[in-house]
């Protein structure tokens, strides 16, 4: 049957526009100006929105490690109101070297790069091993959110504790162990020949004097290339005839560090001079950073007093 009319050439025309699809087509893409006009916005953008969104998560963290501080505080609190005033023992055994049950400490496991109790969640929260499991039962308090560092400095399993106890407070577990009687340790710290003698509390009716309990320094959020064991060291002149961190204090938010105090209370400290704490490298053995700094000077002046 003969068919009238012409075929229409759909492959050359569009029936609307009249315009052939490949010019339609064109006329539909961005040009390669427009293109690198909407990726300069957006990186104006990113630039723009990058570090606030930076601050805003470093403020988080903060605040969560704030809270994981006080949390500890208030386990302190409880401790020593079960214990009939008597501080909890401040320096952890070595996580290989199992502790009977008048060694435990505030919590055990040696931090220290390549340790094996620096994973072990048990020495936080097993009665076995924990003066304050009694208090605090989630074992994520004791990690510090900015805290990246792992078993072996960025590899492994991350480690379970980024906090220390200032170590002019607490009992060393040593100690106790010959006395018997944590009451009668009266000791210096760190030990010296001649000069001041500084006091160790071995309970909160010690606070007093020059040092109330909003002045004295309890927890501090530790630098995880020197973290160690649960006590924080700091080195007291006249000892060894300088001022200095044995253990370095962490930079992690915003050139700041989180301190608790005895009475329960968690401030975040701006350090003066925030490159004298040494970047974190996830590596053992850094340098410590050399005395003359102000921050030296705030820290040693809320860790404890003179003996009489």
């Amino acid at each position: 049957m003969k068919q009238s009319g012409c075929l229409k050439r759909t492959d050359e025309f569009n029936s609307n526009s009249g315009m052939s699809p490949s010019w339609a087509a064109r006329r539909r893409a961005f040009t390669l100006v427009e293109l690198l006009i909407v990726i300069a916005i957006i990186a104006i953008l990113a630039a723009i929105l990058l570090p606030v969104l930076n601050e805003a998560r470093i403020r988080g963290q903060a605040q969560l490690c704030v809270s994981n501080l006080r949390q500890i505080q208030s386990a302190f609190i409880m401790y020593c109101d079960d214990a009939n005033d008597l501080v909890p023992i401040s320096h952890s055994n070595s996580s290989d070297n199992p502790m009977a049950s008048d060694y435990v400490d505030w919590v055990a496991g040696i931090m220290t790069y390549g340790d094996p109790g620096a994973t072990n969640a048990s020495y936080l929260t097993d009665p076995v091993h924990s003066q304050f499991s009694l208090f605090l039962s989630d074992p994520k308090v004791y990690h510090c959110p900015a805290d990246l560092s792992r078993e072996n400095g960025l590899s492994g399993l991350p480690r379970v504790r980024s906090y220390g106890l200032q170590g002019l407070i607490g009992i060393d577990n040593e100690a106790t162990a010959s006395a018997k009687d944590p009451t009668t340790i009266q000791s210096t710290y760190p030990p010296v020949t001649g000069g001041t003698k500084w006091l160790v509390y071995t309970s909160t009716s010690q606070i007093k004097g020059g040092m109330s309990p909003s002045d004295l320094l309890g927890f501090v959020c530790i630098h995880p290339d020197f973290i160690g064991d649960g006590t924080f060291s700091f080195c007291m002149t006249p000892y060894a005839n300088k001022t200095e961190f044995l253990q370095v204090p962490s930079k992690y938010h915003g050139n700041a560090c989180p301190f608790t105090f005895i009475d329960g209370h968690v401030e975040l400290h701006k350090w003066n001079n925030p490159g004298y704490i040494p970047q974190v490298v996830y590596q053992p053995n850094q340098p410590k950073p050399a005395g003359g700094d102000p921050d030296l000077t705030w820290f040693y002046t809320h860790c404890s007093v003179p003996t009489q």
